[in-house]
């Protein structure tokens, strides 16, 4: 069942733990699967989940008792957990949806924001400075050519409507066709031996704010989702996005040719085609450009994350069919379990004592590279969180108010 992902070796990565575990909010309180710990997994899983545990026990801290009983499970690999072509998958009701930062039409999984969210600084760095970017890079002095870098990670195309066709003959220098092409340097040599054109240009990469200087900007997804998506539309750009059919929780609010132009949905060459429509459509490609900054500076910033956390949060509970913290719903070993959650838990431990012991006795500092001692409690100070206030007292204390004043 899932809760035997806590820690495991999946996807392309075979001989690497991907990280994931199993959370319980109960009370207003977060608790953590006491069994699972970040030594088991890489440095990579183990600072992304950790980043991913501050983020939701911010959350419950700051609205308590307004957090919904609930249990869930957060899994930090890039890869989609579960396929709904898996006839196990629905073969017994043990199996939850996976949270994860990225999903494909194909998988079954809940999206939740990327930690890059949080560790990026999205609001300080990116989204409250849109009008900043504005000014250094104004629209008409752009320049009028299209730029993309990264050359980093392979593609996971374990699930077939992932899959990417390409065109040319370049099969023989990478591996198109197996579980994890290097897609991004396969359309770097695409780009520089088939496309042939001085307005596109593909790369190792620069800093991100340079990316700003062009009228448009090329986006490939990685392993599946980038974070680059939303840094690119607060920069001002047109953005040409791949068509990758892997998803974030934001994109069913994005729509093609209203906040981004798509290409590469059937072969890369499209990306000759969604440049010329730029070059030929000017004003409208500028007002794109302006409402995919807007959408990324009102809708992703940290108050609308908290706001999705929320609400995701509070229509999953409605689905569970189970009191969250009982024996049926966290048996790791599956069904005879005796442990239990909750109230004299064994399974599940307050979060703050699964923090402190990652710390104590997690051995981190001597298992990953550079890894400072109490790293695990301080990390939240380093993060782009909310404030650790009372909000959920504080909405209380309003509407009494409002209520009062209406009534006098």
């Amino acid at each position: 069942m899932v809760m035997n992902l806590s820690i495991r070796a999946v996807g392309p990565h075979q001989k690497k733990l991907a990280g994931g575990i199993s959370l319980l909010v109960q009370g207003g309180k977060l608790y953590a699967a006491r069994d699972v710990h970040l030594n088991a997994t890489s440095r990579w899983w183990a600072d992304d989940l950790l980043i991913w545990l501050h983020a939701v026990h911010r959350i419950v801290q700051r609205w308590g008792p307004a957090v919904p009983d609930v249990e869930l499970f957060l899994d930090v690999a890039d890869w989609p957990a579960q396929d709904s072509a898996d006839p196990q998958l629905w073969a017994s009701q043990d199996y939850w949806p996976v949270l994860q930062h990225c999903k494909s039409s194909q998988s079954v999984g809940l999206t939740v924001p990327t930690w890059h969210f949080y560790s990026y600084n999205a609001t300080a760095e990116y989204f409250s400075r849109t009008e900043e970017f504005n000014e250094l890079y104004p629209w008409d002095s752009k320049l009028p050519q299209a730029y993309g870098g990264g050359l980093k990670y392979f593609r996971y195309q374990g699930l077939t409507d992932n899959q990417r066709p390409f065109e040319g003959n370049l099969s023989d220098a990478l591996d198109v066709e197996g579980p994890k092409p290097e897609l991004r340097k396969l359309f770097k040599q695409f780009v520089k031996e088939v496309v042939q054109r001085p307005d596109i240009m593909y790369d190792k990469g620069r800093p991100m704010l340079e990316w700003a200087a062009f009228k448009m900007t090329i986006l490939l997804d990685g392993i599946t989702c980038s974070s680059k998506i939303w840094q690119l539309m607060a920069l001002g750009s047109v953005v040409l996005r791949e068509q990758s059919n892997y998803f974030a929780f934001y994109d069913k609010r994005l729509r093609k040719f209203e906040h981004f132009v798509p290409f590469w949905e059937h072969h890369p060459s499209e990306i000759t085609w969604a440049v010329d429509w730029v070059h030929e459509n000017d004003a409208a490609a500028r007002n794109m450009a302006l409402r995919a900054q807007a959408f990324a500076r009102n809708e992703l910033n940290a108050e609308a994350l908290e706001c999705y956390w929320l609400m995701l949060l509070h229509e999953y509970a409605k689905l569970l069919r189970f009191k969250p913290g009982t024996k049926r719903a966290v048996s790791p070993g599956g069904p005879g379990e005796n442990e239990s959650a909750g109230e004299g838990a064994q399974y599940y431990v307050p979060m703050e004592d699964w923090f402190a012991e990652e710390d104590e006795h997690g051995n981190l500092e001597k298992m990953f590279k550079n890894w400072p001692r109490d790293e695990v409690r301080r990390r939240a100070g380093v993060l782009e969180l909310l404030p650790a206030v009372d909000m959920h007292s504080t909405a209380v204390r309003h509407v009494q108010g409002a209520a009062q004043q209406q009534g006098t």
